[in-house]
């Protein structure tokens, strides 16, 4: 399965953005230059995120998004990504 990065919104900020599931944490890690690691039965991508405020912050989940953006890495929880970020295709926000 090829990872397959798309284009979201946060006026006036482009990001390229890839939510993490079971089957694509492991190309999301390599995408990043980040590292699969286990905190009990659950696994996440540890991301080098510039200035994180809490740890969290460098953990991406099953359902959680990282972000590319122009400053580095960002990780958003499902609910923080759909009320930030708008899918961006052939150039124009998809409402």
């Amino acid at each position: 399965m090829a990872l397959e990065p798309k284009r979201y919104t946060h006026v006036p900020v482009y990001v390229e953005a890839v939510q993490v599931t079971a089957d694509n944490m492991y190309e999301v890690s390599k995408w990043c230059g980040g590292r699969i690691h286990k905190a009990g039965d659950n696994k996440f991508v540890k991301v080098d995120v510039p200035s994180p405020k809490l740890i969290r912050h460098t953990q991406a989940f099953i359902g959680d998004w990282v972000l590319k953006t122009d400053h580095g890495w960002k990780i958003y929880t499902p609910k923080a990504f759909e009320s930030t970020f708008t899918l961006v295709e052939d150039g124009f926000a998809v409402i």
